[in-house]
């Protein structure tokens, strides 16, 4: 389990080893219309709830933005980077360049696939200001293969 890995370096090793009890042996099942499914095995993941599940996220995470940060890429306010905020298990990419915001999309998607997590295009959008600019014509900003949808809000 990656998060496990990703821990086993930051945490002493009693500590891992309660995280590590914590995500064995794990199942679930799920309650759809009054009907509930068959139990499964949990095999990836952070636990949804979980008190710690928040902190565990962002450990599972945070080389996401520091990728970004290091490259570059997205907005600064001086010299502070700001081009890649999370929240919970939001991520918000901000640039005011199109093929900036390409890239940053391209080392995301790579980031989900070497992680075994998704990302849903259709849960995403992409928000061009007037302030966006393109070198080039228009582009069709793009997640993996698919397109992401352009709108001037989004909701959360």
């Amino acid at each position: 389990m990656i998060l496990l890995e990703k821990l086993y370096y930051e945490v002493p090793a009693d500590v891992w080893k309660v995280i590590q009890n914590l995500y064995s042996n794990m199942s679930t099942e799920v309650k759809w219309n009054n009907h509930i499914s068959k139990r499964f095995p949990i095999k990836q993941g952070v636990r949804q709830g979980g008190v710690l599940s928040t902190h565990f996220y962002k450990s599972y995470i945070n080389d996401l933005p520091i990728e970004l940060e290091k490259r570059a890429l997205g907005l600064s306010i001086g010299l502070e980077y700001c081009g890649s905020p999370l929240c919970a298990d939001d991520i918000v990419l901000m640039s005011t360049d199109e093929t900036e915001i390409q890239a940053m999309l391209d080392i995301v998607y790579k980031y989900s696939c070497e992680h075994r997590y998704n990302i849903h295009p259709q849960k995403s959008t992409l928000i061009k200001t007037e302030r966006t600019k393109s070198k080039y014509q228009p582009e069709i900003i793009k997640l993996g293969n698919e397109a992401t949808q352009t709108d001037n809000q989004a909701t959360h």
